[in-house]
């Protein structure tokens, strides 16, 4: 009995410990999936008021594959492909 009542604080330490990452990956992919969010609604918000940039129908492949990777749950990926569309219309992404 006090071998146990010795280790309980040990394995409740290691409990929280294991929880603390998985709740941070949770956490970290939510922020992830805005910024995926927020990068497609500002090309959306661009794209009719930049149709005449140089580079526009590379925007528009990068816009696509950009919104297919955050929809596949690839965020960084997505958001990486979502600025380039940006820059390829001559928008500035905002955070």
């Amino acid at each position: 009995m006090k071998k146990s009542l010795i280790m309980l604080p040990a394995l409740l330490a290691m409990a929280m410990a294991a929880t603390v990452p998985v709740f941070a990956a949770t956490a970290s992919a939510k922020a992830n999936e805005a910024t995926c969010t927020s990068l497609e609604h500002q090309y959306d918000a661009a794209v009719a008021s930049h149709s005449s940039a140089k580079n526009f129908k590379q925007a528009q492949m990068m816009r696509t594959d950009g919104g297919t990777a955050c929809k596949a749950g690839n965020f960084a990926d997505g958001a990486k492909k979502l600025n380039a569309a940006l820059r390829d219309l001559g928008v500035k992404a905002t955070k």
